[in-house]
C-alpha cells in the first residue's frame, strides 16, 4: 500500500478512483508513525482528485489535525469543516481535539469552550487522558484560573480519573508555586505522556514547574528529550515551542546569552504569523536575556517584533509586559515602565491571584515608582487608592516562563543622566576616609525592601529570580554600606528615599546612623 502511494505520489496524480483509498490508507499508516510530511503530501493529493464532498471534507479535517504540526498558518485554511463539525455536534473525538488545540495557539477562549464542551461529551476512550491534558493546555495560555477545564462535572469529584488528579496537582504550580506534590506530578506527565498534539503545552507545563523548582538540570535533560521525538515526528511547531522552553530553563539557569541565542532560534522555526500568541514566550525571554546581558539594541528588535492583540490577555502576555518594563527600567525610562507593571497589575486583577506568582512586576513597580520620585506605598491607579500589596512567598514563581534574573543592567546610553549625590545629615568630610559616600545599588535596594518586609532570602531569591548565594551578597554589600549588623537595623522605608537612578544615597555611615536615631526620637 505504502509503495503504491509513493508511485502515486511521484506521478502527481491519481489515475482512477481506486487511487483515492489507498492514498487515504497510506496516510493513516504514516500518522501513527509519525511521518508528517508524507502523510501530508498523501491527504493533498487525494484532496485534488475528490470529487465526493462529504470525503473532501474528511480530508480536510484531517490535514487541519495533521498540519498545525508543520505550520499552524496551514490549519487556518482547512479548519472550517472542523469547526462546523463541534457546532452541529458531529464533531468526533479528534475533531475536538483540534479546534481546541487551534482556539489555544490563537487565543480564541469563547471557541475554546465549545471545543472543550465538544471533548467532554465524547465517549471516546482517551477522553479523560485528553481532557486533563488539553485542560492544562488552557491553564498555559491563561493561568491562572480555576480547575474548571479539568473538572468535567461540578456534580462529581475531582478525583475522577487519575489523569484528572495528577493535571489538577500540576495545575497548581500556577497559584501555590512548586512545592513536592507539584513536582511529584510534573515527573508523571513527563513519564506517562508522549509527545502529540494533547500533550504538548501539558508537558511543557511540566518541564516549567520542574525549573521552577530549581530542578534546572533535570528540566533541561526533559527539554532534549521531547525536542529529540519532535524532530523524529517531523514536527516543527513542537520543536519551536520546546526550543524556546529550553531557553527559558536557560534563563532561569543563569545562563542569559544561551537563552537568548535559543530563544533567537526558536522564534526562525515558524513563521512570525504562525507562532499565534506563544510567541510571548520565545520573545519574552529574548528580552530579558539582551536586557540582562546589557544588549540593548538586541531587545529592541525583539520588542519591535509584531505580536498578535490577542496575547496581550493571556498569561504569556503578563510576561511579555513584565519583560518590557524591565527593558524600560534597565534604560532609565522609568515612567514607560511604571505603565507597564501596572498593566500586569490591571491583567492579573480578574484571575484573583498575586500579580508575582506570574511575573515579579511588583518589586520593580516600586523601584520605577522610587525612580520617580514616588514612594513605593504611594496609591496607585491600579489599586484604588490603597498601598500597594505585600508580596507573596517566593516559593510561588511565575508561569510561562520566568528567568532567574540579576538586577536589569543599566543602559550606557540612557536618557538619564548620572545622578549628583548629596549627603544626608552631618556626614561630610569630618568623617573617616575609609567611611566613603554609601550607595545601594538598583539590587541592593530591591533585596534590603523585600527583607525589611520580612521575606527570608529564599523567598527573596524566588520574587528577584535570582540564587540565594546572590541575595545573602547582596545584604551583605547593603549591612557593610550601612553600617549595620543585620537586617533588623534596616529602615522601614529604605526603599523610598532614592537617587534619580533609583539608588540610595548617604554621605557618611554615621549619616545614616544620624538618619535613623532622628526617626527613633
Amino acid at each position: 500500500m505504502l509503495d503504491v502511494a509513493h508511485h502515486l505520489l511521484a506521478a502527481g496524480s491519481t489515475p482512477d478512483e481506486w487511487a483515492l483509498p489507498v492514498l487515504r490508507s497510506a496516510a493513516e499508516q504514516a500518522e501513527g508513525a509519525g511521518r508528517v510530511e508524507f502523510l501530508v503530501r498523501c491527504l493533498e493529493l487525494a484532496l485534488t482528485a475528490s470529487c465526493d464532498e462529504q470525503e473532501r471534507t474528511s480530508l480536510m479535517r484531517m490535514l487541519a489535525r495533521t498540519n498545525w504540526r508543520r505550520n499552524p498558518l496551514t490549519t487556518a485554511l482547512h479548519i472550517e469543516p472542523v469547526r462546523h463539525s463541534v457546532t452541529e455536534g458531529t464533531a468526533d473525538f479528534r475533531d475536538a481535539v483540534t479546534l481546541a488545540r487551534h482556539a489555544l495557539w490563537y487565543g480564541e477562549r469563547d471557541l475554546f469552550g465549545e471545543a472543550f464542551a465538544a471533548l467532554a461529551c465524547s465517549l471516546d476512550v482517551r477522553n479523560d487522558r485528553s481532557r486533563a491534558l488539553v485542560g492544562l493546555g488552557y491553564q498555559w495560555y491563561f493561568a491562572p484560573s480555576s480547575t474548571e477545564w479539568l473538572n468535567p462535572s461540578k456534580d462529581q469529584p475531582l478525583d475522577v480519573s487519575p489523569w484528572t488528579r495528577i493535571a489538577c496537582t500540576l495545575a497548581r504550580v500556577w497559584t501555590h508555586g512548586p512545592d513536592e506534590a507539584v513536582v511529584g506530578s510534573a515527573e508523571q506527565i513527563l513519564r506517562s505522556c508522549r509527545l502529540d498534539d494533547t500533550s504538548l503545552e501539558a508537558l511543557a507545563t511540566a518541564v516549567i514547574a520542574l525549573a521552577a523548582a530549581d530542578k534546572t538540570q533535570r528540566a533541561g535533560w526533559w527539554c532534549r528529550q521531547l525536542i529529540q521525538e519532535a524532530e523524529r515526528q517531523e514536527a516543527p511547531t513542537w520543536c519551536a515551542l520546546l526550543t524556546a522552553v529550553s531557553a527559558w530553563v536557560m534563563l532561569r539557569r543563569g545562563e542569559p546569552r544561551l537563552a537568548a541565542e535559543r530563544s533567537h532560534a526558536s522564534l526562525g522555526m515558524l513563521d512570525p504569523a504562525a507562532w499565534g500568541t506563544t510567541v510571548s514566550l520565545p520573545l519574552s525571554v529574548l528580552i530579558l536575556a539582551n536586557t540582562e546581558l546589557g544588549l540593548f539594541p538586541a531587545a529592541v528588535k525583539a520588542l519591535r517584533h509584531p505580536v498578535p492583540e490577542a496575547m496581550l490577555g493571556t498569561a504569556g502576555g503578563l510576561q511579555y509586559l513584565w519583560a518590557r518594563g524591565r527593558y524600560h527600567l534597565a534604560t532609565g525610562r522609568a515612567l514607560a515602565a511604571v505603565s507597564d507593571f501596572t498593566e500586569c497589575q490591571e491583567l492579573t486583577r480578574p484571575w484573583g491571584v498575586e500579580a508575582h506568582i506570574l511575573a515579579p512586576w511588583q518589586a520593580d513597580l516600586d523601584l520605577a515608582n522610587a525612580q520617580l520620585g514616588y514612594p513605593s506605598s504611594a496609591p496607585s491607579r491600579a489599586t484604588g487608592g490603597t498601598p500597594l500589596p505585600t508580596p507573596v512567598p517566593a516559593s510561588l514563581p511565575v508561569a510561562i516562563p520566568h528567568p532567574r534574573l540579576a538586577e536589569p543592567r543599566r543602559a550606557p546610553y540612557a536618557e538619564t543622566p548620572e545622578p549628583e549625590f548629596t549627603a544626608l545629615g552631618n556626614g561630610g568630610g569630618a568623617d573617616d576616609p575609609a567611611d566613603s559616600t554609601t550607595v545601594l545599588s538598583d539590587a541592593e535596594q530591591r533585596v534590603a525592601h523585600l527583607a525589611v518586609r520580612g521575606k527570608s532570602n529564599r523567598q527573596i531569591a524566588g520574587l528577584l529570580f535570582i540564587t540565594v548565594s546572590t541575595v545573602e551578597q547582596h545584604l551583605t554589600r547593603v549591612y557593610r554600606k550601612l553600617g549595620v549588623k543585620g537586617r533588623s537595623d534596616l529602615p522601614p522605608d529604605l526603599d523610598m528615599s532614592t537617587g534619580s537612578g533609583g539608588e540610595r544615597s548617604y554621605g557618611s555611615r554615621s549619616a545614616y546612623h544620624a538618619e535613623i536615631s532622628t526617626r527613633s526620637a
